[in-house]
This record gives C-alpha cells, sequence and structure tokens, in this order.
C-alpha cells in the first residue's frame, strides 16, 4: 500500500506499543489499511488461509479507531492493476 502516509502507520502502530489488541485507521468515518494487530491475535492470524484476509476477525471484534488524515488508507492493492494511481 504504497500511497499511505507514514504518519497513517504511525498512528496505527502506536496504540498497538500501549498493548490495544486490534488497531484500525479510519478516514472520515471508513475504516481504512493497514490494521494493526497485537500479540493475542497471532495464533488467529496464523490459522489463515486462502484470501479472505482477517475479515473474520473484524467480524467478531470492534477494532481501536485511529482517525486520519490520510485517504490513501482507503486504498486497497490486491492486484497490479491496483497500484494505477486514481
Amino acid at each position: 500500500m504504497p500511497w499511505i502516509a507514514p504518519a497513517s502507520i504511525e498512528a496505527v502502530a502506536r496504540p498497538l506499543d500501549a498493548d490495544e489488541a486490534l488497531v484500525a485507521p479510519f478516514y472520515r468515518g471508513k475504516r481504512g489499511h493497514p490494521a494493526g494487530f497485537g500479540i493475542a491475535y497471532r495464533e488467529a492470524l496464523m490459522a489463515l488461509d486462502g484470501d479472505a484476509g482477517a475479515r473474520g476477525i473484524f467480524s467478531t471484534t470492534t477494532p481501536f479507531s485511529v482517525d486520519v488524515d490520510d485517504p490513501n488508507v482507503l486504498r486497497d492493492i490486491d492486484l497490479p492493476s491496483d497500484l494505477r494511481p486514481e
């Protein structure tokens, strides 16, 4: 996710350092990337298979939300075509 500002990544990392278990950045009320996972989710993440990613974790847990002023957190990069500038 090359367009995410370093400050947004740092904003997600800070609560993890303070022992939050699950952190996500939000831009204008929409959850974005990257999500941050604490050690509590190690086993669940290790057990993931396929391309569903960590969606299941988010369906059962509300993340600690960090508001960022970075619309690029909403851009998801899964395919080379997703790398085209907007």
